[in-house]
């Protein structure tokens, strides 16, 4: 399935999701059958997921000038677990997988992960992204990854004057089982 957000300068609660003179197009798109609910509140995309997603911005631009503390993309499964990690792999069924790519985010601010918070499971890329002014109270001033147990690849991207309070003034990465892949970055301020 397909899902297409299709946006030019509309403001939602103080968010500006704009792409200068073109429409911003994200294509969202389950790789698999799954049980998935997709909440867009105050700018932010919450992914509570069972699948296997590819966020598709186009070259998109979006920007936050809310006050809402909100990171852009949201994705958590903290109930994930071994036995039913073993029980996808046994069965050779693809496993969770999310892939953000293209787009330029900037002045998103949260807790944890200004504007990307992945707290689970799930083989996670994250390439071609202009992350710019993302902040964080705690840490991750871009990213924040936690309890992942797959690989996690951030290549390709350009990270410009993020800063967190605490750590990872870019990326921060907790409790992870895997490999975790960061090559080509550049990062700057």
């Amino acid at each position: 399935a397909w899902f297409v957000c299709n946006s030019l300068g509309q403001e939602h609660d103080g968010d500006d999701v704009s792409s200068g003179s073109s429409p911003s197009l994200c294509l969202i798109k389950l790789l698999y059958q799954s049980n998935i609910s997709i909440n867009l509140t105050y700018g932010s995309l919450e992914l509570n997921y069972n699948s296997s997603i590819e966020i598709d911005g186009n070259e998109a631009v979006i920007e936050s000038h809310s006050e809402v503390s909100k990171s852009l993309f949201t994705y958590q499964n903290v109930s994930f677990n071994d036995e039913f990690a073993n029980r996808y792999d046994s069965n050779i069924i693809n496993r969770p997988y999310l892939l953000v790519k293209n787009m330029s985010i900037g002045g998103f601010h949260s807790n944890d992960g200004g504007a990307i918070f992945i707290d689970g499971s799930c083989d996670l890329t994250l390439t071609n992204i202009f992350f710019r002014n993302n902040t964080a109270a705690n840490s991750g001033g871009a990213i924040y990854i936690n309890h992942n147990q797959y690989s996690s690849t951030i290549m390709n991207n350009t990270f410009m004057s993020c800063s967190a309070s605490n750590d990872g003034g870019s990326i921060h990465i907790d409790t992870m089982n895997n490999e975790v892949i960061i090559s080509n970055n550049v990062f700057s301020k």
